[in-house]
């Protein structure tokens, strides 16, 4: 289930989010668009540590080859973003690994959309509303 958070922005006061009314104008007032895909295969991208996280091609990136950092609210995560992957211009990623009751941090995008994939285990999430 995906749950578009924009709407509920709304209803919160521009300075809580940090953005200056008329940039919360410009933000989307209905659903986006999520494909509903299968999870993919775990042979399908290199998943595997590697000694360097250098690039393999400049269209491919081995994430789970960087080294991981303590993620607020217990865990860790692996983050690559255009300084590290040149032609990721316009999207980040991470994997975050949560502990056993860990939680992840509140937070928002107020322009841009985030994908989440759960590969593993049980999690609950609310909407701010």
């Amino acid at each position: 289930m995906s749950i578009f958070l924009t709407p509920v922005m709304y209803g919160i006061s521009p300075v809580v989010i940090g953005l200056a009314a008329d940039e919360l104008a410009l933000l989307p007032k209905k659903e986006a668009y999520f494909a509903k895909r299968p999870v993919p295969s775990i042979a399908s991208h290199d998943a595997y540590p590697r000694a360097s996280s250098d690039l393999i091609t400049k269209h491919r990136y081995p994430l789970m080859a960087k080294q991981p950092r303590l993620a607020p609210g217990g865990g860790t995560q692996r983050t690559v973003t255009v300084e590290d992957f040149p032609i990721s211009s316009t999207m980040a990623g991470s994997v975050i690994e949560l502990e056993p009751g860990g939680l992840r941090e509140m937070h928002w995008h107020p322009n841009a959309d985030e994908w989440q994939y759960y590969l593993d285990g049980v999690v609950i999430t609310r909407p701010l509303i």
